[in-house]
């Protein structure tokens, strides 16, 4: 009588071990470069660093049109941190870029 029981309750936890290790949230990749992360991914550098190492971060695919501009890694000036993160490229600093140099 009890057998059933124990045979579905070790193939339910079975099954949610699977899950878990399916779906479980991976670990950030460290990077050098954009070329060490997967595709849709940039290699997000600390705000003001724009060195590695960086961590392998998602691209956005849409961003909100506030302005609230950003100086890029590449000292070009972005509308706001999504746009910059969608073009693969870690913030320098808030604000413009200063163009006088």
């Amino acid at each position: 009588m009890y057998g059933g029981i124990g045979k579905g309750l070790g193939a339910i936890v079975a099954i949610a071990l699977v899950a878990m290790i399916l779906y479980a949230p991976a670990c950030p990749q460290e990077c050098e470069s954009n070329r060490d992360c997967a595709r849709g991914e940039y290699c997000a550098f600390e705000t003001g660093v724009c060195a590695p190492p960086g961590v392998c971060q998602e691209r956005p695919e849409a961003c909100t049109e506030i302005y609230d501009p950003v100086c890029g890694c590449d000292e070009e000036t972005y509308d706001n941190a999504c746009f910059a993160a969608m073009a693969g490229v870690s913030i320098l600093h808030e604000g413009e870029c200063d163009r006088r140099q």
